[in-house]
């Protein structure tokens, strides 16, 4: 019997860095419950989905990233 998935929120607002990691991350197991480019919607997102893994960029356009955790 094996384990469930690891649940991942990412956080990123470059799409080809969020499509590398998602790629990365379910090649690994792990299970993407879901995406976003802000930190807003990400906090939204976490309690909401509470994953596991939070996956976040520090560096966002908009705002630091660290906002979110």
């Amino acid at each position: 019997m094996s384990a469930a998935p690891r649940k991942v929120l990412i956080m990123e607002d470059a799409v080809f860095i969020r499509a590398m990691e998602r790629r990365f991350l379910e090649s690994a197991g792990f299970e993407i419950v879901g995406e976003t480019n802000s930190e807003k919607e990400c906090v939204e997102l976490y309690r909401k989905l509470q994953p596991d893994l939070l996956i976040a960029d520090l560096a966002l356009a908009e705002g630091t990233g660290g906002g979110a955790i």
